[in-house]
């Protein structure tokens, strides 16, 4: 789970002062995902690896709201490119699933 003293870490935030700010950043990185990717929940709490990657995912959205607070009247997209592949990413997760050990004759990679 992402934690405000991981973002902060990530972010490189030594005070307390925008705890607040933060929080609420947190907040809405997880709504975006929640209303942006399919199964999120359901995908979030039964895999790990996609729990580490959302995590991952999160700091960066943080990230970008945290660095980029004025509004923008042009045409550029409101999403970098990590955050847009990121989530297209988890929007077709699919669980790694490995051939069994008998199958290969080996042990599993």
């Amino acid at each position: 789970m992402a934690t405000a003293e991981g973002i902060k870490l990530y972010l490189r935030i030594d005070s307390d002062y925008e705890d607040s700010l933060i929080e609420s950043l947190i907040e809405v990185a997880e709504s975006y995902l929640i209303d942006g990717v399919t199964d999120y929940q359901k995908n979030y709490a039964i895999d790990e690896k996609y729990r580490q990657k959302a995590d991952l995912l999160k700091k960066v959205i943080v990230s970008e709201l945290y660095n980029n607070r004025e509004p923008r009247n042009d045409n550029r997209s409101n999403l970098s490119y990590t955050v847009q592949s990121m989530m297209n990413q988890l929007q077709y997760w699919t669980p790694a699933t490995y051939t069994t050990t008998a199958t290969l004759g080996g042990e599993p990679p």
